[in-house]
């Protein structure tokens, strides 16, 4: 099922014969719904507004979900504070000329009451969760920040 899921993903999304798949299905739904009624206009006339939307939208639909998923998992939780989102819009894409969705959020939250410190987020779409815990000492004005290594196991950095 992740196999048939991935594809359709990378045909729908990441390339374009999702798009030419999808106009063409419509194409030859409305080649037969004319042989039916003669009096329904050109195929070409549907199937070209058809592309033009899928153009414009399919392939920007995991930007969106990224957003919401994304927004959803910090929305109503206190203790988390968003420090930077950022709208990521391009002239390439130009679904995102009215609405650009969230690319990059930056959120701090406190670690345990054990561990102590700060744990701070960076979210950003199509790339890894960064997480870096940072640990400041008031009375010696130093910030102590680690971070993940290779086997996820926190390492003091500066």
């Amino acid at each position: 099922m992740e196999t048939i899921t991935s594809i359709a993903k990378w045909l729908f999304f990441d390339s374009m014969y999702g798009i030419a798949a999808i106009t063409a299905v419509i194409y030859l739904l409305a080649m037969a719904i004319r042989k039916v009624i003669p009096a329904m206009p050109n195929p070409a006339v549907i199937a070209v507004p058809t592309f033009l939307v899928a153009l414009f939208t399919l392939p920007r639909i995991p930007r969106y979900q990224f957003e919401s998923e994304s927004l959803s998992q910090i929305e109503g939780k206190a203790w988390i504070r968003v420090i930077n989102k950022r709208k990521w819009g391009s002239l390439t894409e130009p679904l995102t000329w009215f609405y650009a969705p969230v690319g990059s959020i930056f959120v701090v939250m406190p670690n345990s009451p054990i561990e102590g410190g700060y744990r701070e987020v960076l979210m950003r779409y199509e790339e890894e969760l960064r997480v870096t815990m940072s640990d400041p000492d008031c009375t010696d004005h130093t910030i102590m920040y680690s971070e993940p290594d290779s086997e996820g196991v926190f390492r003091h950095t500066s």
